[in-house]
């Protein structure tokens, strides 16, 4: 099992970083905080478009303390993360 989130961690990690984000790779939990501040948006606007017109679900750094992030968790299947991730990238090039 560890193996498995470690395998979905790395992939998640990588397909940000490849879509120009900025992120740290987690240790050991089974989120991520994403650096949004180069889109001039708040984390609030920024989630709350990124549900609207991409139709995916993360949380506002805000909710954590850390505005201009947003939070990603990678706790869903490889076919999930995959299809939530390539709604994520289409959404950020629209901006």
């Amino acid at each position: 099992m560890v193996e498995i989130f470690r395998r979905r961690r790395d992939y998640v990690y990588q397909r940000l970083v490849d879509m120009g984000l900025d992120v740290e790779k987690p240790e050991g939990a089974f989120y991520m905080f994403v650096d949004i501040r180069k889109f001039g948006m708040d984390s609030n606007t920024f989630c709350t478009r990124m549900l609207k017109e991409g139709l995916v679900g993360v949380i506002p750094g805000i909710h954590f303390g850390t505005e201009g992030f947003m939070r990603l968790s990678y706790c869903y299947s490889d076919a999930d993360l995959k299809e939530g991730l390539d709604r994520i990238e289409k959404f950020i090039k629209s901006l």
